[in-house]
């Protein structure tokens, strides 16, 4: 849940109407600098979302890390890119229907995306 907030719900959140979450203020421990009106601007109406989406990030908690608390961890077998980015096409996929489902975005454009190999030209 924290590599989420961290990854994920820092941003989302706020930008979605529902503030930045408690949990993750609470996690790196600062006081926000928002002033009055600051996140009703943030919330302002999309008319889309961009996604950029390269690879899932598989984690298990840290506890003598930094905040948030978690790293990431190889997934045994795993099909890896030139730069060790998993390949799992099924985490866009995951993410595209948590964004509409939880989020309840409507348009969605992955403005960015891909993998590299090594090539010869």
């Amino acid at each position: 849940r924290r590599a989420d907030g961290h990854i994920n719900r820092w941003w989302l959140d706020p930008i979605l109407g529902r503030g930045y979450p408690q949990d993750m203020v609470e996690e790196y421990g600062v006081e926000l600098p928002v002033r009055p009106g600051d996140l009703e601007t943030i919330a302002a109406p999309l008319d889309w979302l961009g996604l950029n989406y390269y690879f899932r990030q598989v984690v298990t908690a840290d506890p003598d890390g930094t905040a948030p608390h978690a790293r990431q961890v190889s997934v045994p077998g795993a099909r890896l890119t030139h730069m060790d980015w998993e390949v799992h096409a099924e985490g866009l996929e995951q993410l595209l229907l948590r964004l509409t489902g939880e989020y309840g975005v409507g348009r969605i454009y992955v403005t960015e995306n891909g993998s590299a190999y090594e090539d010869v030209v």
